[in-house]
């Protein structure tokens, strides 16, 4: 699979599309550090974590854009059966796709964060994020906290990749990525209204759902509860899933 990790990365980094992402990732970062948050004094050493309430959906838009956008490619440009044809496996070509897009994913994400902490770090003049006593092992616990988010990144990067392979349609799988994000988030709100708690309970598994709440794990040092660690392994289940029922679809049906 090295040779077909090698080559799917050389093909993304040469699309002007990732430069423009990383661009995007870097204001996005920067716009976010411009606000003001008043718990970020109140949690003053867990304000590194810190996001706007609605600044994890643009990552999740972003995740299911892009991957749509990436792995569709081959559907659109018909290329696909080039790949084929000359010999690549299909298990290397479907999960030598899933690594180079999770590794994107990451970097996006990271980027991102970066940029939004540097400044938020240089803009205090009290410099409160390094005020009081530090939470101890915070250096271990920030690590947990982005492998969680990082996880429901890469849900969407497998789950929409799977969709692609089953609607063979770059197009429909970025509009069906950005429809089922927003819905997420309408549908937990309606049931939330009107009490359907099993509705609710199931949703908050939600990728989506999962990355707007993660903040209040960092702000009260729940990091090794197992209610936050759940949320990774909801994740991992997701990812094995669509992974499984992805290359299925691409390894058994005739008309791909």
């Amino acid at each position: 699979m090295r040779s077909e990790l090698r080559a799917e990365w050389y093909k993304v980094w040469q699309n002007k599309l990732v430069w423009c992402v990383f661009v995007i990732m870097t204001a996005f970062g920067l716009y976010n550090a411009s606000f003001e948050h008043e718990i970020f004094y109140t949690y003053k050493n867990l304000g590194v974590f810190l996001l706007p309430e609605l600044g994890w959906l643009v990552y999740a838009f972003m995740t299911v854009l892009f991957t749509g956008y990436i792995i569709g490619l081959d559907f659109s440009k018909r290329t696909l059966h080039n790949y084929i044809s000359v010999g690549v496996r299909r298990k290397n070509y479907y999960f030598s796709r899933l690594i180079v897009q999770c590794v994107i994913q990451t970097l996006f994400f990271l980027v991102g964060l970066l940029a939004h902490t540097i400044m938020r770090l240089a803009a205090q003049k009290e410099n409160v994020v390094f005020k009081g006593t530090m939470p101890q092992m915070l250096g271990l616990k920030f690590v947990f906290f982005m492998l969680i988010i990082l996880l429901q990144l890469w849900a969407y990067t497998a789950l929409f990749q799977m969709v692609c392979f089953l609607v063979k349609n770059q197009l429909v799988t970025m509009v069906a990525g950005m429809l089922i994000v927003y819905l997420e988030a309408v549908l937990r709100q309606m049931a939330s209204v009107y009490d359907f708690s099993a509705m609710v309970h199931i949703l908050n598994f939600s990728p989506a759902r999962v990355l707007k709440n993660s903040f209040q794990y960092a702000v009260y040092d729940r990091f090794f509860d197992f209610t936050f660690w759940k949320y990774g392994i909801s994740a991992l289940g997701i990812i094995i899933f669509s992974s499984t029922v992805g290359y299925w679809c691409f390894r058994y049906r005739k008309n791909i």
